[in-house]
């Protein structure tokens, strides 16, 4: 019996000490030696999702959603990705509970993430313009006059030729189809058609996705 109970006691250890190992991979090993593939179709079913949680204002799902987001797109870690995320979805949940001084609610959680994005990634972006940008089409979208597809979707495009230091047809076409998608929700907010909402985000990073590859 105490011999059974040693061999169980030994194969507990395994597991456990396995169990760290795989926990430790998982948190500093960042799945591809090389950034993975960016997929427009998975991004856009992820920022649905993120759409969703943020209108209902499920703050967890929305960090979890971001994390997972950057883990499996952009190549980062979990612990980047949890930080970046934490940091995106502040900014996030705060500008969506506040109705005037935005840059000082808003800005120093954008600063943070784009600065870890730039980290991260080994990127050279401006991080204060990148965050401003950022930050520009949201209150856009909330401004009257200044709120239509074709203005929102010039500052999203805004934020693409700061991000990837180019701009041409394709990366402005996919500010328009993701401003598009964007106000399509603001006008059925009772019942959006997530799927129309979800088609138009997937052209949106196609565009995206052909535009940087010029």
């Amino acid at each position: 019996m105490k011999q059974t109970e040693k061999k169980s006691r030994r194969y507990l250890s395994k597991l456990i000490i396995v169990f760290f190992i795989v926990l430790i991979a998982s948190l500093y090993y960042k799945g591809c030696v090389h950034r993975p593939p960016y997929d427009a179709v998975k991004i856009a079913a992820s920022e649905t999702v993120l759409w969703k949680a943020y209108y209902k204002g499920e703050k967890k799902k929305l960090v979890w959603e971001l994390v997972n987001l950057h883990r499996t797109q952009f190549g980062m870690t979990l612990l980047e990705a949890l930080k970046v995320s934490k940091e995106l979805g502040e900014a996030a949940y705060i500008f969506s509970q506040v109705k005037s001084d935005y840059e000082e609610a808003t800005l120093p959680y954008l600063r943070k993430a784009y600065s870890s994005i730039r980290e991260y990634r080994n990127e050279n972006f401006d991080v204060e313009a990148v965050s401003r940008a950022e930050l520009s089409w949201w209150i856009a979208r909330r401004t009257p006059g200044k709120n239509s597809p074709e203005q929102v979707g010039a500052e999203i495009a805004n934020l693409y030729a700061l991000l990837y230091g180019e701009t041409n047809p394709d990366i402005q076409r996919a500010g328009y189809l993701r401003a598009r998608a964007a106000c399509l929700r603001d006008q059925q907010e009772s019942n959006p058609d997530w799927r129309e909402i979800e088609r138009l985000l997937r052209e949106s990073y196609k565009a995206l996705v052909k535009g940087v590859k010029q």
